[in-house]
């Protein structure tokens, strides 16, 4: 079973080198999409063999996430951002998810960074990221989007479970949050205006 690594990214060159030799030699294939970097993020990419698609920012991290999926052609498909990385020791537990026959997606840790510096205070979060590549699956949400409700919509009976597997996240580091506040806030207070009942957007924005 082959794996592809999804990205979408905008301007990540500090931290992108990080991330992808994170995944070099476990994924066999990577798919980026590039939102209108202007540093050397494309270039850093294709350094590391990265097949890599342009798409026009529209504010919604769902749909350029979606391209990215659109041009994956692994089996399975692990979500990675440009600020996260794969932990050093999970490197052959995710490759053995692959062999599995009955389930459908993985839950994966999350363990954000957050102060400072990494290391001194942490928190985790449980997400889909790892699932088998099929068309009808794709992410909903201009913020913090979702895969899960499009792979329980089309197979109700979808094994989703824990892995075990980590996900190291830089982008909670103070330095960090206050590059993205302002986009996440304009972005929330968008789609607020389209659904204001949307409890879930409303945590985010109080987030």
């Amino acid at each position: 079973m082959t794996l592809s690594v999804c990205m979408i990214a905008r301007n990540e060159e500090e931290c992108l080198e990080r991330c992808l030799q994170s995944v070099r030699g476990v994924v066999d294939e990577i798919v980026f999409v590039d939102t209108g970097s202007t540093d050397r993020t494309v270039e850093i990419a294709r350094r590391f063999g990265a097949r890599v698609f342009h798409f026009a920012w529209t504010g919604s991290f769902a749909e350029a996430r979606n391209v990215s999926l659109r041009q994956a052609t692994g089996d399975w498909l692990l979500m990675l951002d440009a600020d996260e990385e794969l932990a050093p020791a999970d490197s052959a537990r995710l490759k053995a998810l692959l062999t599995s026959e009955d389930v459908e997606a993985y839950i994966l840790n999350q363990v954000s960074y957050l102060g400072q510096e990494p290391g001194t205070e942490v928190e985790v979060v449980p997400r889909v990221l790892l699932f088998r590549n099929r068309s009808e699956y794709h992410f909903t949400g201009a913020i913090h989007e979702q895969v899960t409700d499009s792979i329980q919509a089309a197979r109700t009976e979808a094994r989703i479970v824990p892995s075990g597997v980590s996900i190291l996240h830089y982008g909670y580091l103070e330095h960090r949050v206050r590059q993205k506040d302002r986009r996440n806030t304009e972005i929330l207070l968008r789609e607020l205006q389209k659904a204001p009942d949307n409890g879930y957007l409303r945590f985010q924005l109080g987030v």
